[in-house]
């Protein structure tokens, strides 16, 4: 937490000790899954090689009418059952129900599909969606499209279209930009000065950043916060993954002009053209023989068999599998100096034990998803995966997480650390692995608040179905890591863990404004670990109900291709009730909506924390006018006795809100920054006796407040 000791200087300024910082076809017979495409596409599937972009756009012809749906016809046509989601904006994000109620069999009828909704989206034309991939799922098919500006990519902005196994269109989501325009007149920076505005900032806070230059390209950012702009995408390694940020890279934001806009972590690096590289050939003169192995896993001795590979070429042997297309490289090699060092040795039952184990479980989690959903490797496709051993910074300092790590060269990489032994756990590896599915399916990865807590619930979900049913596990508790001997959550008691249960409990993390690398460090990125447990606990709830792990895990993946980078709680619940029809589980739906309005993810989460109070606790709420003097502000509350300290970023809505212990006195300050990460302080203030707000330390009150009580403190106005 080096990055917060001015707030701590600024405490002991007050004359107050701050004692320390608080931191956080499916198997079944009855399930098909397949990434053909249908004949009445007239696509084969090496037209799909590089993600369908060979197919058209969906355009209707010029001769066909085009006539604009209202949500009143669309509920119509649903005998008024269609769930209809809308943004903050008022433009529609999800809409599950009957879209069309002819069949639809070319791209030309999906276009007069998605046209008939354009003005509900905010879409101003079909021409500005790029096919990207079509999966088809017991019988359903799902389209994805990303949003072009004319050349540009817009990042994060993809649109799904579910059509099921009577070729009606039945769901759409969508994380457009509604009515796109980013022209730009003036005189762009170039990509090595963009570069330099995100290394000078981040190294006034004495941080040496690594940038990907090979990956920096110019993009329009799609955010919930910042208004679409044209702008360089830079991609630099995250020296904040340490601490417990298992998303390996930064992605900065600068506009033309040269400002700063904001970064948030990401294990996507967006790479094009991966036909470009042939890395199957690594693997073209390697024999693989089973061998067999005893390691101590959580103190008990395990045993397992993997492929180990000889090479005729160097006499050696590799930690590789060549039907899979798994093979273990040094990580500092590959990341820092872009070279290849794969794991050899002269004798193939001389391993280092943690990257033996490691390599098992990612196999166990590639034939997981090949075994259950017929996909292949990360992307479905069959892309090559490279595990990387002794994850570290660019000073040789080891890391302590896993992580994965996006497309890289034509590889599906992975991060493993030899600072721990989550490698050990099989749950752990697919909860990888399944963030590299999802980062492919969703195109795209918002790594923050709601949708970096969904995209978290996917990865726990999935990797402990798949360590249950792969046998891996004796645990019923459905726990994330046991096997490792570290025990990281539980989906069946998230408490235990400090994982809330409901919005608003004293476990749950507050979403933040402005996402960057400064508000990760106190606030997980709007709780994207920490409340993940608010989707992933319904897993185990639907489980305790009954229903089989392979259903579970059919469910839930294809819960996963019909999300979106920009989906929230709202359209998740909307997402999982498709999935449950289309799967065949329809008891499950009063359910999930039963369990929606328990957790308090239905409504308004912003008003629903502010009113939560907490047996135990006090609610602390505050105003800052006008919002945006909000967004680069610490709100910390000192406890007088326990020498505790707890803070707060704003909110999405720019208001604070912070749930503490009444186990004594409290003082409050909020402290101000110049800057979106957290560096440049420009002011404190304290709260007072009177029950306002002032600049001087000596006029901080103490309070004594009673338990479950929420304070409204006095509202700041900025002039």
């Amino acid at each position: 937490m080096n990055r917060f000791k001015s707030v701590v200087s600024s405490f002991l300024a007050m004359s107050v000790v701050v004692s320390s910082w608080s931191t956080l076809s499916f198997a079944a017979e009855d399930k098909e899954t397949s990434f053909d495409v249908e004949d009445w596409y007239s696509y084969e599937k090496s037209d799909m090689d590089d993600k369908g972009k060979l197919a058209p756009k969906p355009v209707p012809d010029d001769d066909v009418e085009i006539v604009q749906l209202t949500e009143e016809d669309i509920q119509e046509m649903n005998d008024n059952n269609a769930i209809i989601v809308h943004s903050d904006e008022g433009y529609v994000t999800t809409i599950v129900g009957t879209l069309y109620e002819t069949p639809v069999h070319t791209y030309p009828e999906l276009g007069i599909v998605i046209g008939q909704i354009s003005d509900l989206l905010g879409l101003d034309s079909c021409e500005e969606l790029e096919p990207l991939v079509q999966t088809t799922v017991n019988g359903c098919i799902t389209f994805t499209f990303r949003q072009m500006d004319g050349d540009f990519e817009v990042a994060n902005s993809t649109l799904k279209v579910l059509i099921n196994e009577d070729n009606i269109p039945i769901m759409v989501q969508s994380s457009l930009v509604p009515h796109l325009n980013t022209s730009y007149t003036g005189t762009e920076i170039t990509a090595q000065e963009a570069e330099a505005v995100v290394t000078d900032l981040i190294s006034n806070q004495g941080i040496i950043l690594t940038v990907f230059s090979d990956y920096t390209s110019q993009c329009v950012l799609n955010d919930a916060q910042i208004q679409s702009t044209r702008c360089y995408r830079i991609y630099t390694d995250n020296p904040f993954a340490s601490d417990g940020a298992d998303m390996p890279y930064l992605v900065h934001y600068v506009d033309f002009d040269g400002n700063y806009l904001k970064n948030y972590p990401t294990n996507n690096l967006i790479e094009e053209n991966l036909d470009e590289h042939d890395n199957d050939e690594y693997f073209s003169n390697l024999v693989a023989v089973d061998y067999t192995f005893t390691v101590k896993r959580d103190g008990e001795d395990f045993t397992f068999s993997v492929p180990v590979s000889y090479n005729s070429r160097d006499s050696k042997y590799y930690l590789a599998d060549p039907s899979r297309k798994i093979i273990l490289a040094d990580f500092y090699s590959f990341i820092y100096r872009g070279t290849l060092t794969f794991e050899k040795s002269d004798d193939p039952e001389e391993w280092d034990e943690n990257h033996l184990i490691t390599y098992y479980n990612y196999i166990q989690s590639y034939d997981f998803y090949k075994t259950n959903f017929n996909y292949l490797s990360s992307d479905g496709f069959g892309i090559p995966t490279l595990i990387l051993t002794g994850w570290c910074d660019s000073q040789h300092n080891p890391v302590d997480n896993q992580c994965s790590m996006g497309l890289i060269n034509g590889w599906s990489v992975f991060g493993t650390s030899d600072a721990n032994t989550f490698g050990y756990s099989m749950d752990v590896t697919t909860h990888e692995f399944t963030h590299s599915v999802t980062s492919f399916a969703r195109q795209g990865n918002l790594y923050y608040n709601e949708y970096g807590a969904i995209n978290e619930g996917f990865s726990d979900i999935m990797g402990n179905i798949a360590e249950m049913s792969m046998g891996e596990t004796d645990d019923v508790t459905w726990s994330i890591g046991e096997t490792s001997g570290n025990t990281l959550r539980s989906m069946s008691n998230p408490t235990e863990y400090g994982q809330p249960l409901v919005v608003g409990d004293p476990y749950y993390s507050n979403t933040i404004a402005l996402p960057n690398s400064g508000a990760s460090d106190i606030s997980d990125n709007g709780g994207v670990h920490n409340n993940d447990s608010l989707f992933s606990h319904l897993a185990y709830v639907l489980y305790e109900e009954g229903i089989s792990l392979d259903d579970l895990g059919f469910f839930f993946f294809q819960a996963m291709y019909l999300h979106t980078p920009k989906a929230d709680y709202d359209d998740l619940y909307a997402v999982l009730v498709v999935s449950a029809q289309i799967c065949g589980h329809e008891e499950i739906i009063p359910i999930i909506e039963e369990y929606w309005e328990e957790t308090r993810m239905a409504g308004d989460r912003f008003e629903t924390v502010k009113l939560t109070s907490n047996e135990g606790y006090i609610r602390f709420n505050l105003v800052i006018n006008p919002v945006e003097c909000a967004v680069s502000s610490v709100l910390l509350l000192y406890n007088v006795d326990t020498r505790e300290v707890y803070y707060t970023t704003a909110m999405e809505d720019g208001t604070f809100s912070i749930c503490v212990p009444n186990n004594g006195r409290y003082q409050i300050a909020l402290e101000a920054f110049a800057d979106p990460s957290f560096t440049e302080v420009v002011g404190v203030l304290c709260y007072s006796d009177l029950g306002d707000w002032s600049d001087d330390p000596n006029d901080m009150g103490t309070l004594s407040l009673k338990s479950g009580e929420i304070n409204e403190l006095e509202t700041i106005t900025v002039r």
